[in-house]
């Protein structure tokens, strides 16, 4: 054994490393599974904002209905005429005292009964439509009082219809 010859083959001796093919295949694998989880990740946040504003336009519209449904069933003072009397505008609520006064009232965005807008809620917007309805059937419209209304709620969000909430009251 000469030292000149295990220098000779130390020299020669290849030691492990990555090559650019491995460093390549790792790149693509790992920029994968990143993207996966991007993907994932944006479903999840588009998923949680779609339920965050189901949710909104749900209790909007509950909040609507609770008021509509406080109210009489028909007139209290003036004769019986239906949708808002004289001195009931559509911009304050508060004057409303029977159901048939929300015929058609929309707001957008939404309203508090007093007029007060809620700037909060731009894009958002509420709409109530009163209905005379029969007993027999209270999915079909009648044009006279025969002791039914149905009122419905319909909450949007940017034109699309979130919520929409359906009751009938008898007189």
């Amino acid at each position: 054994m000469s030292p000149p010859i295990t220098l000779l083959h130390a020299r020669t001796r290849r030691r492990p490393a990555i090559t650019l093919a491995e460093t390549l295949v790792s790149v693509v694998l790992v920029g994968g599974v990143l993207v996966l989880t991007l993907d994932a990740t944006g479903a999840s946040l588009a998923s949680r904002h779609q339920t965050a504003r189901l949710a909104q336009a749900r209790a909007l519209a509950n909040d609507l209905a609770a008021e509509v449904f406080a109210q009489a069933y028909s007139e209290p003072v003036d004769p019986p005429a239906f949708g808002p009397e004289s001195g009931e505008g559509p911009a304050n609520r508060t004057a409303f005292d029977d159901l048939d006064d929300y015929h058609n009232w929309t707001a957008s965005p939404p309203q508090a009964k007093d007029g007060t807008v809620r700037t909060e809620l731009p894009g958002w917007g509420r709409t109530v439509v009163v209905e005379y309805v029969g007993s027999a059937d209270p999915m079909q419209t009648l044009g006279s009082d025969a002791g039914l209304k149905r009122v419905t709620v319909t909450v949007t969000f940017n034109g699309s219809v979130l919520a929409k909430l359906t009751f009938v009251r008898a007189s």
